[in-house]
């Protein structure tokens, strides 16, 4: 095998379930950010929430927190859904 072969056929496939971490955790942290960017008015997840703040509208806070939790959440759980099948694939099916 040369090295490119090795890289594709062994070494990528070994990396991937921790470049999939990597990126699940960069993405949940970006949208943790991205929700507190709001209160500079750079608009985005937070907005919501933040309006309930100011106004002291607990449906407001309610709302944008779910909101957010949502989205935050269904990234986790998408990201590590396919870091899970990348190991499965490595190791063997585990069931």
């Amino acid at each position: 095998m040369n090295g490119w072969q090795r890289f594709i056929k062994i070494e990528f496939p070994l990396a991937a379930p921790y470049l999939l971490a990597g990126l699940r955790l960069a993405a949940v942290s970006t949208i943790g950010i991205g929700t507190i960017a709001a209160y500079i008015n750079a608009g985005g997840l937070g907005s919501l929430l933040f309006e309930g703040v100011v106004t002291a509208n607990t449906q407001k806070i309610i709302a944008g927190s779910i909101s957010v939790a949502l989205v935050a959440l269904t990234v986790n759980y998408l990201l590590r859904f396919f870091e899970k099948r990348s190991e499965e694939r490595i190791r063997g099916s585990s069931e």
